[in-house]
């Protein structure tokens, strides 16, 4: 069918005129929408057509036996947005709310009482484990007030994560949208930046830089563009420099690769040039040949949360200096703080109030919850999870990639025991919008090096000090 179903002009229900019809549209809508258009689009359609109407109208309407009626009884109920109940009744429940935003991204979802017999009219709410609850869905299946990960039938089957893979074919942040599809990833490397977030032709996958080049979800070896690699069949050569291969399959080609640092390489701009194994030393390239310069300034710190920062001295070499700012990330019920570069565990007061209607225990861990809605919220690297009536976190692989990033800063932002950290990442080299420099990431510091003097540049030649005259 062509179109968008939701707009007016193709849906045999006219645009209500009062808060009485609303509701009934709504669902009428949704109806519309489970039936023919894909469960993606759905979602989309609904948050962006739907909702907008029903805000400010749902909370005075509920579906009763086969009419609307007026529920003056839930006039003025308010959605609590962590409990995982649709308190003001309007089939909306938590973030899925728009009274819960912000609440984080938007969730997309229908009701549970769409009308599935596309009638125009207003079904009775289906009793409670009438049906399965589907764990990604973004649906109340079953009809008991929680839905995916809130409901205790998906304690086993829920993964969900705050982030999304934007390469894997998976639905990670369990909002109906995967991989390009999910806004959250429309700067990912993987996928373009126009609206429908499409990907851009993928790369070929190189077989041994650790990197998923051409998008596939797969990387290096596994991926079968690779199936023929020397590199995936044995073991690799000793380099050869200067033949724009990698012989001994480090991911390091020729002059990038520090088995040829002593063969004095050519290089006309210092990304050409391997990365000092020197964590305090930065890349160069003067006279056309390779070489490096002291770095001074705070180091890549591989370790956060250990009350110790790195940094390198005016003679390129490192020293880790007390920070009593480092420190992990603290808990609900427990302070952890540096003293002195040792880290300090202070557990707060039994029945101190946690998470949403919990509280601490004299163990220092939040105690009474009966879903992971109810405990402190997690964040980009950390999940809530509610065991055994105690909550805690499922923490992201180490290494995870974050969505959010920071471009042009020469680090990434990854996972490591459940903390977001920055990391080196000398392929994203910085920006100084000038023509006579380089730009230039050495084990995440960035450089800015200067041209040679007659470089071309927009104004006549470059000066060799970095400025175009």
């Amino acid at each position: 069918m062509e179109g968008n179903i939701c707009t007016l002009a193709e849906s045999p229900m006219s645009k209500p005129t009062d808060a009485r019809t609303a509701r009934a549209y709504l669902l009428h809508l949704c109806d519309m929408l489970d039936a023919r258009q894909p469960l993606a689009r759905q979602r989309r359609d609904w948050w962006n057509v739907a909702v907008p109407i029903a805000a400010g109208l749902a909370a005075s309407l509920t579906a009763c036996g086969g009419t609307v009626e007026s529920n003056a009884d839930q006039v003025g109920a308010k959605e609590s947005c962590t409990d995982g109940v649709d308190n003001d009744s309007d089939g909306l429940i938590d973030c899925h709310d728009p009274d819960c935003a912000p609440c984080g991204s938007p969730v997309y979802s229908v009701p549970y009482d769409a009308s599935p017999d596309q009638d125009a009219s207003v079904d009775a709410k289906p009793e409670a484990g009438s049906t399965s609850e589907i764990c990604k869905d973004g649906i109340d299946n079953d009809h008991d007030g929680k839905l995916d990960c809130l409901d205790p039938d998906c304690f086993v089957a829920c993964s969900c994560q705050l982030s999304e893979a934007c390469t894997n074919g998976v639905d990670d942040d369990c909002d109906g949208l995967k991989d390009c599809e999910d806004p959250n990833c429309s700067v990912d490397l993987c996928c373009g930046v126009t609206p429908a977030y499409a990907a851009p032709p993928p790369p070929p996958e190189l077989c041994a830089n650790g990197l998923d080049d051409n998008c596939d979800g797969k990387a290096d070896c596994t991926d079968p563009q690779c199936a023929q690699d020397a590199c995936c069949n044995g073991v690799g050569s000793p380099e050869v420099c200067g033949n724009s291969v990698d012989d001994d399959c480090d991911g390091l080609v020729d002059c990038k690769d520090l088995d040829c640092a002593a063969s004095g390489c050519a290089c006309t701009d210092p990304n050409d040039c391997a990365v000092p194994a020197e964590p305090c030393l930065l890349r160069t390239c003067d006279n056309g040949l390779c070489g490096t310069t002291p770095y001074t300034g705070m180091a890549q710190d591989d370790e956060p949360g250990n009350c110790f920062s790195p940094y390198c001295t005016d003679s390129g070499q490192i020293h880790q200096g007390g920070n009593d700012g480092d420190a992990p990330i603290s808990e609900a019920c427990e302070q952890i703080v540096c003293f002195d570069t040792s880290l300090q565990h202070y557990k707060k007061a039994a029945g101190t109030p946690c998470g949403t209607g919990l509280s601490c225990d004299a163990d220092g861990k939040c105690t009474g919850c009966t879903d992971a809605g109810q405990c402190p919220a997690g964040d980009e690297c950390r999940t809530p999870t509610c065991e055994a009536g105690t909550c805690g976190f499922q923490k992201m692989p180490d290494g995870y990639v974050l969505n959010s990033q920071t471009p042009w800063d020469c680090r990434s932002r990854v996972c490591k025991n459940g903390r977001a950290i920055e990391v080196a990442d000398d392929a994203d080299r910085p920006q100084d919008i000038n023509e006579c420099t380089f730009d230039v990431c050495t084990h995440g510091n960035a450089s800015h090096p200067n041209r040679p003097a007659g470089t071309a540049c927009a104004g006549g030649t470059c000066d060799g000090q970095g400025k175009c005259l």
